[in-house]
């Protein structure tokens, strides 16, 4: 396996001052974003198919043990506060449960049972999406969960840095040549910096294609927090123009709804025929607005 091959740059790592052990990292670090650009190809039939996983009610599963189960956990997440989907959209399941997000469960990645157990705890269906990550490709946990996602007929994707092994067994592999990592068989280096590029770059295009971002601002996120709410306002501001007296006073009338927001002030709505236009365009404020001039 590539990901557990000896790096022949880094032999000499342990002779090395700090400032040059660090340029050495980094210098492998940067290869990473090019290894994600020669796989945009496979990345893209991603995102349309788990766009299309969404709009027909659908959710989109990621599966993975240790580094890789952790990077689905964090980018699952995300969802809700950025762009308010939550459980009905993505879930997020790691080998050895919510504890081995903190910790290393031992034995875990090799529990094939464990995989099928916990696809059932969620209901897991022919409508859902899986996508299996395995830095090394070779995950039992991981490879289970896909064939069992492929015995319902559902679509799975796979993202590893080895060619061999899961990819073998999924509809879209996603393969990251990342190369040997700095310390041998680390995959929490370079494959997991790979992962979470990939991640990134899925979960945003998908929103960005269901209409849950506007031009480049996040007009479906839920500002629970003072930074998220200030945000919010800037948001409101900037796109229709408003003074931050008439901003603030229509995201406390509509709970901090950005997007509900935005169609009242720049439309001249109220909040139920601004909601009853939101809902006969999907909420995509794009169209709507384009719609309206």
């Amino acid at each position: 396996m590539i990901t557990e091959e000896r790096n022949p740059a880094t032999e000499n790592i342990d002779l090395l001052g700090t400032e040059d052990m660090l340029r050495l990292i980094n210098s492998e670090d940067a290869k990473v974003a090019v290894a994600v650009a020669k796989a945009i190809p496979q990345i893209a039939k991603l995102v349309d198919a788990a766009a299309n996983t969404l709009r027909t009610g659908g959710r989109i599963v990621y599966i993975g043990a240790g580094t890789s189960g952790r990077i689905g956990v964090v980018d699952s997440a995300e969802w809700q506060p950025t762009y308010g989907v939550g459980e009905e959209g993505v879930v997020a399941l790691i080998a050895g449960g919510d504890r081995a997000i903190r910790r290393a469960v031992e034995g875990a990645e090799d529990d094939e049972e464990a995989a099928l157990r916990d696809l059932g705890s969620i209901g897991y269906n022919s409508r859902d999406l899986l996508f299996g990550l395995s830095a090394s490709g070779r995950t039992p946990y991981v490879l289970s969960a896909v064939k069992h996602a492929k015995s319902l007929g559902a679509v799975t994707a796979g993202l590893s840095c080895n060619p061999q092994g899961l990819l073998e067994h999924v509809d879209i592999p996603i393969y990251v040549d990342t190369g040997p990592e700095v310390i041998m068989g680390s995959t929490r280096m370079k494959a997991g910096t790979a992962e979470k590029m990939v991640l990134n770059a899925v979960s945003t295009s998908v929103m960005v294609k269901l209409g849950r971002v506007y031009k480049n601002y996040m007009v479906d996120m839920r500002p629970l927090t003072k930074k998220t709410r200030a945000r919010a306002l800037r948001i409101l501001m900037e796109i229709t123009g408003a003074r931050e007296e008439a901003a603030r006073s229509v995201l406390e009338q509509v709970g901090y709804n950005v997007k509900l927001g935005i169609v009242m002030l720049k439309l001249g709505l109220g909040v139920d025929e601004a909601r009853r236009e939101l809902q006969r365009v999907n909420g995509n404020l794009r169209l709507l607005l384009d719609e309206q001039g």
